[in-house]
């Protein structure tokens, strides 16, 4: 018991953020300054600068308002990426997964529903590197051949994705229970 707090207690927690310009933010492992700009129009989140990311916001939006709205353009990024990423990894796994869904999850990477055939991914994980969310989908599409996490399926993850300790052990250094952040979208 002393051992799982200790590892939750060295676990990354992760800032409360309150999206205001000079904040941190991650955008596929990478730390980005958030640079506010004020608009009339809607809110939008553009990536230009290398290091910079710029939410246009109305100076009256709120802390939630101005986090829905990066939450979307996370959303958005994270949907553009998962298919050409399925079509590398289905393949690989040799199954291919029916549907898939992206939502926020405060305490999962991912969950398959192996009868549906269908894969959630959590919207956390467009902060992390590229290959963090390659081993979800890989681990996900995984149990699509073997439900439980036995010796079996940590063998197919061997097949699949030799190095896949690796992503698992940087993933296991974020606490996703303390994700900030409204499920847009």
């Amino acid at each position: 018991m002393h051992k799982h707090q200790a590892t939750f207690a060295a676990r990354e927690q992760l800032p409360l953020l309150t999206y205001v310009t000079g904040e941190m933010h991650l955008y596929q492992g990478t730390p980005h300054t958030l640079r506010m700009h004020p608009t009339t129009g809607p809110a939008k989140v553009v990536l230009q600068e290398p290091g910079y990311l710029d939410l246009h916001a109305p100076l009256t939006s709120t802390t939630a308002q101005r986090a829905q709205a990066l939450a979307h353009w996370y959303r958005q990024r994270l949907r553009e990426q998962l298919p050409a990423l399925l079509e590398k990894w289905q393949p690989i796994v040799g199954v291919q997964a029916n549907a898939w869904a992206i939502k926020q999850m405060k305490t999962r990477w991912g969950t398959c529903n192996i009868q549906a055939r269908r894969i959630w991914l959590n919207l956390e994980l467009i902060k992390r590197p590229l290959p963090c969310l390659e081993y979800v989908v890989v681990h996900e599409l995984t149990h699509l051949h073997e439900r439980y996490h036995n010796a079996h399926f940590w063998g197919l993850m061997d097949r699949f994705m030799p190095d896949w300790r690796q992503h698992k052990a940087e993933l296991n250094r974020v606490y996703l229970g303390s994700a900030p952040g409204p499920d847009a979208c």
